[in-house]
């Protein structure tokens, strides 16, 4: 049954607890359902176009009671939480503070301002961010449209580029960049993405790409 009922924040009905996501930490990872990109084969993807999953903040802040006393990090992820207003953002991070859990917050590196405000509040303790691929070697736009599902723009990977340098430049306790080695792009963008970010004082990780469409069949 599919559901028409809007929320500030719609958020997805399943929660996942991973003690994968941050390093030595047992993390429940929080899905909204709002995605400015539609990235090449997202994981997520069913799931945000899925009206019949759609929660409202009092069940998630339910199954973050409920999970509490086993984790130690609340991941906003999705989606791409940024995506929601700000002024939502900090509304729902103020009432889940009280269960003192450091906050992370996952980003596709839109909404670099928006990003900004969250790290300068202190109202966040890490950011993760994909690096898709080397956005900043010479324009590539149909990889650049293949890899985000979007038109290939300057401002967008200018947007990219910022977060980036938002994330490395801030105090953060968990700074994470991370790329899905997508089996069409070459090795040497990967090797860029590598050379690029030893000026980065963040952690980095390649993971495997797997195309969830091979499981369905």
């Amino acid at each position: 049954v599919e559901s028409d009922v809007m929320y500030l924040i719609n958020f997805c009905k399943d929660v996942l607890l991973t003690m994968t996501d941050v390093k030595d930490k047992s993390s429940l990872m929080i899905f909204n359902k709002k995605c400015s990109l539609n990235c090449y084969k997202c994981h997520s993807i069913k799931t945000i176009k899925d009206k019949s999953n759609i929660v409202s903040e009092d069940f998630i802040i339910e199954q973050i009671e409920l999970n509490s006393p086993l984790i130690q990090v609340i991941i906003l992820s999705g989606g791409n939480f940024l995506d929601e207003s700000i002024e939502d953002i900090f509304e729902f991070i103020h009432k889940i503070k009280r269960f003192n859990k450091d906050i992370v917050i996952n980003t596709n590196g839109m909404y670099s301002e928006k990003l900004a405000k969250l790290i300068s509040s202190g109202m966040i303790q890490g950011a993760y961010m994909d690096i898709k691929y080397p956005i900043w070697l010479e324009p590539n736009e149909e990889v650049f449209t293949k890899v985000y599902g979007v038109k290939y723009s300057i401002d967008l990977v200018k947007e990219i580029m910022k977060s980036m340098v938002t994330i490395n430049e801030s105090t953060l306790k968990y700074k994470n960049f991370r790329t899905v080695k997508y089996d069409f792009l070459p090795q040497s963008y990967f090797d860029a993405i590598q050379e690029e970010l030893k000026n980065y004082c963040v952690d980095y990780q390649i993971n495997p790409f797997h195309n969830l469409e091979d499981d369905d069949e």
